[in-house]
């Protein structure tokens, strides 16, 4: 049985899981020729809307203009609502090279966006291909919502309620990968003080970080709704930290908060979450069949064998019964009275 679910999920894990999830950055799929450096230029493209100043590389103006069109950029976000004043005076940047808008930018070409709360600066990566229209968009508006909270709490958030919420603002969440999440109760990472110490440098261990917060976020949105996210963020930013915020808003420690959140976390992403999953269950329905009616042939082919061998055994030990009686019966028929001696 474990062979058939390690057989499961080597077949359903790369259709569900997204390639390529980005760190830094919601899981928008962003094309390997958009990731490739340039140089940087000499000029960029500068006008305002949406009350932000936006940036844009030669040859990537258009898509700035469409994206500044989107009022879904600035729409209210959970527990702070209205961000367009927060917003308001913010820069966006769209480049192909993080590092041309900001030498301090994160260096890995899988890292999608950056954002400088304290400097109300965001840095997207972009291409002149509008029809990436709806990616960028999605890392963008994670990036501002970067911005918002750092208002909304003076600053004092952790790295996964900071990353958490980003991915909360801009819906970026998908069942796919609660895989991702699988794996991680498995190796045992699901701690809020694993998550704080930093996300991991490399890209899977940074999406699955990524999942996590969110995950860890939508607890807090689901014990207090947006009433309760607004509060907390209020109490943080009149000078609190996160576990006294927590204890005063939803009367929980953090340890508390952490074992609820691991427990619901599990549950509602665990093995059966999975294998509900109507792709995954066909698929682990047909192997089992296969599985089941592979031992039935192989009991079937080892039952006819045995009875054929039984067979054979038993048309040998007639046919040699018979030959000994035939020479038996010719022996005495050669012998005649008259004969000195029986024929031998």
């Amino acid at each position: 049985m474990r062979l058939l679910l390690g057989v499961l999920l080597a077949v359903a894990l790369p259709a569900v899981v997204p390639a390529g999830l980005l760190a830094l950055a919601p899981p928008a799929a962003v094309p390997a020729a958009l990731q490739a450096a340039a140089a940087c230029p000499e000029s960029v493209e500068r006008f305002r809307a949406l009350g932000m100043t936006w940036e844009a590389d030669p040859g990537l103006g258009r898509l700035a203009r469409l994206l500044s069109e989107d009022p879904r950029l600035v729409a209210p976000m959970p527990g702070i609502g209205d961000v367009r004043e927060t917003l308001r005076g913010a820069t966006v940047r769209l480049t192909r090279d993080l590092a041309c808008a900001d030498e301090s930018a994160p260096g890995a070409d899988w890292v999608a966006g950056a954002a400088w709360p304290a400097r109300a600066y965001v840095v997207v990566r972009a291409g002149g291909d509008v029809g990436a229209v709806e990616p960028v968009r999605r890392v963008l508006r994670h990036e501002l919502a970067h911005l918002a909270l750092h208002d909304a709490t003076g600053g004092r958030t952790s790295r996964w309620l900071s990353e958490g919420y980003a991915q909360l603002a801009a819906g970026e969440w998908g069942n796919a990968q609660a895989w991702t999440l699988r794996l991680e109760f498995l190796r045992g990472r699901v701690s809020l003080e694993d998550l704080s110490l930093g996300f991991p440098a490399h890209q899977e261990g940074a999406a699955a970080a990524y999942l996590l917060s969110y995950t860890a976020v939508q607890q807090l949105l689901e014990m207090g709704g947006e009433p309760g996210l607004r509060a907390l963020f209020e109490r943080m930013a009149g000078g609190a930290r996160f576990d006294s915020a927590l204890r005063t808003v939803y009367g929980l420690t953090e340890d508390q908060f952490e074992r609820r959140w691991g427990r619901a976390v599990s549950s509602r992403y665990g093995v059966l979450y999975v294998l509900s999953r109507a792709a995954v269950f066909w698929i682990g329905m047909t192997l089992l069949l296969l599985w089941v009616g592979g031992r039935r042939r192989r009991r079937d082919r080892s039952k006819l064998e045995r009875m054929r061998r039984e067979e054979a055994e038993e048309a040998v030990d007639v046919w040699v019964r018979g030959e000994a009686f035939d020479e038996a019966e010719y022996t005495i028929n050669e012998w005649h009275p008259d004969d000195d001696k029986p024929g031998v």
